[in-house]
């Protein structure tokens, strides 16, 4: 919440960031507890409304930081995959294309896998 990029470790400094950094200044925990409930109760409201999965399923595609790239899938049976990820699906599934194959994923792990370009 208020680091600044030198305080965070350096294995989440590139994708990571916090209230302070993109400029918020300090706010009160009570508060910013208070207005994260307040969203989080907006969203479940969403949600449970007829087109409200919709809405959410575009935003958080707008959010995303991992669609369009190497991912790789640790499935709930411990086996590994990699693949590339595609989009959210409307029942929330992540779409992964491994191997040429589109998969609807909605358990397991995903890594996005970093490059250097």
């Amino acid at each position: 919440v208020s680091w600044g990029p030198e305080e965070m470790p350096s294995e989440i400094r590139e994708g990571a960031s916090s209230l302070v950094a993109e400029g918020a200044g300090p706010l009160p925990r009570a508060a910013l507890i208070g207005e994260l409930l307040a969203s989080i109760e907006d969203w479940y409201g969403r949600a449970a409304s007829g087109g409200g999965r919709t809405e959410i399923v575009e935003a958080a595609t707008e959010r995303s930081t991992i669609l369009g790239h190497g991912v790789l899938l640790r499935r709930s049976d411990g086996t590994l995959s990699e693949g590339r990820a595609v989009a959210l699906l409307d029942d929330g599934a992540l779409q992964v294309e491994i191997d040429g194959t589109l998969v609807g994923v909605t358990a397991g792990e995903v890594e996005r896998i970093r490059t250097d370009d």
